[in-house]
């Protein structure tokens, strides 16, 4: 499996591979790194189903258009062969890439079993990381954001809803971030 450092130095070093398969519990995260991905693509398309990428891709244009093909939760890919797999892979064309975006690793299938090395689990992240999610979003004192990573499990999709959150409050009340962050942990201590 790849480890998340791995991906990250590809992505930056500009070394991308056409097939990528995510899944994890962070889907902030997640797609995260599918943005990044996609701003190196003219289009990007979401697919539920990854046999139909060769109907989609098949338009026989004169010029191939870089695109970048989302494919979500497709168990029934996972199953299939390694032969069929393998063909599927080898029919990507040269100016597409195909994420698969799984919430979690569906278990006795031949994508996960074969295809290790193009899997990259997407866990919630480590104390210090959260804390630095929660940096890039607003501005809190370290008690604060140490609360905030903590009763959003360390999800960055958790911490950019709850930030959000903070942000609108900030601008509907005219307060500070740190402000805004102390009424609504009041209120929400209220209600509970």
């Amino acid at each position: 499996m790849k480890m998340l450092q791995d991906l990250k130095e590809e992505i930056l070093n500009n070394k991308i591979n056409r097939v990528y398969v995510f899944f994890g519990e962070d889907y902030g995260l997640r797609k995260h790194y599918i943005n990044k991905l996609a701003e190196a693509y003219t289009e990007v398309k979401v697919i539920d189903d990854a046999f139909k990428l060769g109907e989609v891709s098949s338009n026989n244009s004169l010029f191939e258009v870089p695109t970048l093909y989302i494919v979500y939760n497709d168990i029934e890919f996972a199953k299939d062969t390694t032969q069929h797999i393998d063909n599927f892979f080898t029919k990507i064309g040269k100016d597409k890439i195909v994420i698969f975006d799984y919430e979690e690793l569906p278990e006795n299938t031949t994508l996960f079993k074969e295809y290790q090395d193009l899997i990259t689990n997407f866990p919630n992240v480590k104390d210090n990381i959260a804390l630095e999610f929660v940096d890039s979003e607003v501005t809190l004192n370290q008690s604060s954001k140490e609360e905030l990573a903590f009763n959003c499990n360390n999800n960055y999709n958790s911490i950019l809803l709850e930030t959000d959150k903070i942000k609108s409050y900030k601008l509907a009340s005219s307060l500070s971030e740190q402000k805004s962050f102390e009424e609504l942990s009041i209120r929400r201590t209220n209600e509970l």
